[in-house]
């Protein structure tokens, strides 16, 4: 306590008793710091001294070879300099985060960086307005762009303040270094701290390093707009409205840059165009985590008494949900699919009388209720498949002998070409799997020739309304499955094959091997990509957790591969769909 003209004034200390190569501490919010050495001789050292001091060891302290002490807080154990900044982290507010964001950078010290980029992360709309902003280097503002923890009121917040970052210009004549430096050195003058650079920051976090902050190849105005395609890229353009991508496309700084040019012209598409909102989400269109909708994967979960239950799998929060809707009653043969946002559910039942035959009933699921489709189709009573193109549903059978398209806002139904008799698809050689790219539909069976089994891709073009036969591929077709991302469609097989589909010219679609994710057969429900990671849904297997040649990843293509089992009973549906928080539950 210090007392100045009568009146208490408190100086918060941290106290350091040393002994030996052990500290042991009380932890307060460090303003003033005090060494105390084995005959308990005290040494003050004031603010500005300490930050020097600590400025001045921090490559020493770095070093955990180096390092001749620790601090231990009970029975935990760090650097100095991060019990120091920590210490600090406790009173951090609205107005002092920036500089603890900073003194983070200058020490390398995560913990506290981390909680100040946590709290820009949360404040993003308040951040934007600091000088401390337009110092970001380009590493740091496309972590922040691309996190999907961002607290933002809407998606055009982000692309605003990416134009802004752009745009700006140093007001120096030349030495556009010294500019940046000076917006840094004001606010942290009160702190006595040099601007001296820093270290790349945890690759969690926004914060990257101080030194690349001051690089002035980072922070001129040209580089910054060559920078702006980069940006744009990897925010969630396909969530900004029509308007916002209007006012994108005039502004100058996008229309000289191809690369921003191609990234919003795909935004506008998306938006425009239904087909492109079906069956998976680009990047770009994926939901923050603040947004009230969120990206799930759609499945059933069985219940007992006949019934059957919706469940969603959150990527973003990693844990299975309920849909919040009435139970389902168990049906022998069903489908699921959806157009926008939008889930349709089909059933079978059987016709009285006639049990080869069953009634399709179809409904939509709006927001919790089911509300039916007026439509009147008989199939046999059997597996089928329902795939969405445009805005049209196509069912089919899996013998392929009938073919319909379903306009559920006009509920109109039409008759359609079927798929052209072959022997793969009689009843001993069903369709396998059903899938779509851009607007063709493909349907999978398999074949077995010579006792060696063969996958036949059969190809309906939905504009000109004609079918096509493609090459056979190695394999059979049963247990496959399809997904897409923001570059292509694939279809992996059970045998953990995986393929995807390219056209080398225009008219042309052929296949092209990737990888082999795993070598046992597993039997596929589904697989979705969210963000650079892959979600692949099987049925339960004890070879596949032994399987030593399994992937982790996918190098340049999926950074993780995570894989779900589930049990035989549950059906063999894993979807992607983006619906309400507020309609799941857990």
């Amino acid at each position: 306590m210090n007392r100045d003209n009568g009146a208490t004034k408190q100086t918060t200390t941290s106290a350091v008793w040393l002994s030996g190569t052990s500290l042991a501490c009380k932890s307060h919010p460090v303003y003033d710091l005090i060494l105390s050495k084995k005959k308990q001789k005290v040494m003050s050292i004031n603010r500005g001294l300490a930050y020097e001091i600590i400025q001045g060891l921090r490559d020493f302290w770095k070093c955990d070879d180096l390092q001749d002490f620790t601090v231990t807080l009970g029975t935990t154990k760090f650097g100095c300099h991060r019990f120091l900044l920590a210490a600090c982290s406790g009173s951090m507010s609205s107005e002092n985060y920036i500089e603890y964001y900073q003194i983070g950078n200058l020490l390398t010290s995560q913990p506290v960086t981390k909680a100040a980029s946590l709290y820009v992360l949360n404040n993003f709309n308040s951040f934007v307005k600091t000088s401390a902003f337009l110092e970001l280097s380009i590493n740091d503002l496309l972590k922040l762009v691309q996190s999907q923890n961002l607290k933002v009121k809407s998606e055009h917040d982000v692309v605003m303040a990416i134009l802004k970052w752009t745009e700006f210009r140093p007001t120096g004549p030349q030495d556009n270094l010294s500019n940046i430096r000076e917006l840094r050195c004001k606010r942290l003058k009160a702190l006595n701290i040099n601007d001296k650079g820093g270290n790349t920051g945890d690759i969690e976090t926004f914060a990257g390093s101080a030194q690349s902050d001051t690089d002035p190849r980072n922070i001129s105005s040209n580089n910054r707009e060559q920078h702006l395609g980069l940006l744009l890229s990897n925010a969630r353009t396909c969530l900004l409205s029509r308007e916002s991508l209007e006012m994108l496309l005039c502004n100058p700084l996008v229309s000289d840059n191809k690369m921003a040019i191609d990234v919003v012209n795909k935004a506008l598409l998306y938006k425009l165009q239904i087909g492109k909102r079906n069956g998976q989400w680009p990047t770009a269109a994926i939901r923050r985590n603040c947004s009230e909708y969120e990206n799930v994967a759609w499945t059933t979960k069985q219940q007992e008494g006949g019934l059957f239950s919706l469940q969603t799998l959150s990527f973003a929060r990693n844990k299975w949900l309920r849909f919040d809707v009435r139970n389902f009653y168990e049906r022998d043969f069903v489908a699921f699919c959806a157009i926008d946002n939008t889930v349709y559910y089909f059933y079978m039942t059987q016709v009285e009388g006639q049990e080869i035959n069953g009634h399709v009933n179809a409904y939509g699921l709006v927001e919790k209720e089911l509300k039916a489709i007026k439509m009147s189709l008989t199939l046999k009573y059997a597996k089928f498949f329902a795939i969405v193109v445009d805005e049209c549903i196509y069912i089919l059978p899996n013998n392929g002998t009938v073919m319909c398209s379903l306009k559920p806002s006009s509920e109109v139904l039409v008759t359609l070409p079927r798929v052209p008799a072959d022997p793969t698809m009689q009843d001993d050689h069903p369709i396998c799997h059903v899938t779509t790219f851009e607007q063709m539909i493909l349907v999978y069976s398999s074949v077995s020739e010579k006792g060696v089994d063969e996958t036949v891709t059969q190809c309906y073009d939905t504009t000109k309304k004609i079918w096509t036969r493609l090459n056979n591929l190695e394999g059979s077709a049963n247990g496959m499955t399809s997904f897409k991302d923001d570059h292509f469609t694939y279809f992996l097989k059970s045998s953990g094959d995986l393929w995807k589909m390219v056209k080398p010219q225009s008219d042309v679609l052929e296949f092209e091997y990737v990888a082999k994710l795993w070598s046992c057969n597993w039997l596929l429900s589904g697989a979705i990509t969210f963000l650079d990671k892959l979600y692949i849904c099987g049925v339960k297997s004890e070879t596949l957790s032994i399987d030593s040649q399994r992937l982790p990843c996918l190098p340049g293509v999926f950074s993780k591969i995570v894989f779900i089992e589930r049990e035989s009973e549950e059906k063999q549906i894993f979807m992607p769909v983006t619906i309400k928080k507020t309609y799941m539950v857990y």
